[in-house]
């Protein structure tokens, strides 16, 4: 995403709604949702029309059908599950502005995690939610950010290679598993076993190396769906908690 955030409406009683308008009456539970198509990687011939379409990354929706990355970089709501999910879980009274992330294509460190802290008002009564590329950011936010909970959906943890994912920067230097645990009440992880990007080994590292709570379906399409009810229900199960 991709980010989608959440507090739990137990603790976000009384607080001022964070983001682009403030409220002084109780805030409900909040929620956001930032990226939509993972960058191109790395061999992959150039649009003339446009950027670097890739179908091994995150493609994105529309009425007419699914579309590779690229086609809808600016119109999150068209893009995966994200605005399903943002629509689920403003149903619920949990407030989940929908926001387009900067720099959509590289998806970079230093433009993200600003965009993030700044305009996306994390802090210790969120839950983030990070897809592909966004779960690699979620994971280096936790470093040196404190959070309520974090949802890796798709994480891997090395650049798998391509030059076009390592120009994100997140793969650049070890990561601080102790410090990213630290900095969570829980992680939970969403991984295909048959994810068609990214191998299985990746999640697994991740995992093993940050005690997620790990949900490993065999689908076959790195989580690039419409609707996401199992993420939905797992999202409510954690706020009730």
């Amino acid at each position: 995403v991709d980010f989608a955030l959440g507090e739990p409406k137990s603790r976000a009683q009384g607080r001022r709604v964070s983001g682009d308008h403030e409220n002084k009456s109780p805030a409900p539970p909040r929620a956001g949702a930032g990226r939509q198509a993972r960058r191109g990687a790395g061999g992959v011939p150039e649009d003339p029309q446009g950027p670097v379409h890739d179908p091994r990354r995150d493609g994105c929706s529309s009425d007419q059908g699914h579309h590779p990355p690229g086609e809808w970089m600016h119109a999150l709501a068209k893009c995966n599950w994200y605005n399903w999910l943002h629509k689920s879980l403003t149903k619920e009274g949990i407030e989940c502005p929908l926001k387009d992330m900067p720099d959509p294509f590289e998806a970079k460190e230093k433009v993200w995690l600003p965009f993030v802290r700044d305009t996306l008002k994390v802090d210790e009564r969120t839950i983030v939610v990070g897809h592909s590329s966004g779960a690699e950011a979620a994971m280096r936010l936790l470093e040196n950010t404190k959070v309520y909970g974090a949802v890796l959906v798709a994480a891997c943890h090395t650049d798998l290679g391509e030059a076009s994912e390592a120009i994100s920067g997140y793969y650049a230097r070890p990561w601080e598993w102790d410090k990213i645990k630290g900095n969570a009440g829980f992680i939970s992880q969403f991984a295909d076993q048959n994810d068609p990007f990214i191998p299985f080994e990746e999640a697994q590292h991740v995992h093993e190396n940050l005690g997620t709570e790990l949900i490993a379906p065999n689908r076959g399409d790195h989580f690039m769906v419409d609707q996401f009810p199992d993420l939905l229900e797992h999202i409510k199960g954690k706020m009730k908690g």
